[in-house]
């Protein structure tokens, strides 16, 4: 199985040493340095573990602590500490336990043995919009896709579309019950043809440029 983890550090003497740490084991690691950058990462890209810098911790993610922490408790967990003076990582296991371990006991022995997830973005709602939707950022209501969204978050939607749409293009659709009709560009992330998983055929869309007040309006609602 391919080992994928995630380490979230700052930039910085640290960040290096614990990816020297990992020189010679057989896994991919990808690094975030933000929350922003963690929850983008987790969501796009399936891991089977975290490595969390504890100053990065601490500091980075303060902000967003609780939302951090829900995340962690989602994967198997390394927590690290760099020691300038002495030049000696430190690492914890985070967990019940907080037992000490290491890279290799980690990496070969907790994420070998845990399949690769991703997180959702948001729970996702299921309220009806009526939209306009276009492969072009001209939307013209006589030529393009009369559908609807069939579930909705703070991040994203589900469309209904029978059209053939490629993962990572850009689409534009109007919402007619907002007050402000400019198009929304969003990203499609997935998509499911007809006849696939005896499902409803759709695109998942992230929302890519949508104003406040549109974002507000669908909060409001979809009491999001």
């Amino acid at each position: 199985m391919s080992i994928r983890v995630l380490l979230v550090c700052r930039e910085g003497i640290a960040r290096q040493k614990y990816l020297d740490a990992c020189k010679g084991l057989e896994v991919s690691i990808d690094i975030a340095s933000t929350y922003q950058e963690l929850l983008d990462s987790t969501i796009n890209n399936p891991y089977n573990g975290i490595m969390i810098d504890v100053p990065t911790k601490l500091k980075a993610l303060s902000m967003d602590k609780e939302s951090a922490s829900n995340i962690f408790n989602l994967f198997p967990t390394l927590q690290l500490i760099y020691n300038e003076e002495s030049g000696q990582i430190r690492t914890i296991s985070s967990g019940q336990s907080n037992s000490i371990e290491t890279f290799k006991e980690f990496i070969t022995k907790r994420c070998n043995s845990t399949k690769a997830r991703t997180i959702r973005s948001e729970r996702r709602k299921a309220v009806v919009f009526n939209v306009i939707l276009s492969k072009c950022n001209e939307v013209r209501h006589e030529d393009d896709e009369k559908t609807v969204i069939m579930n909705i978050s703070r991040r994203g939607c589900f469309i209904f579309s029978n059209h053939k749409w490629e993962t990572g293009s850009d689409a534009w659709f109007i919402i007619k019950e907002l007050t402000d009709q400019t198009p929304i560009r969003g990203q499609v992330r997935w998509r499911i043809g007809w006849g696939q998983k005896m499902s409803v055929p759709g695109i998942g869309i992230q929302f890519i440029d949508i104003s406040d007040s549109q974002s507000k309006e669908i909060c409001d609602i979809g009491r999001l």
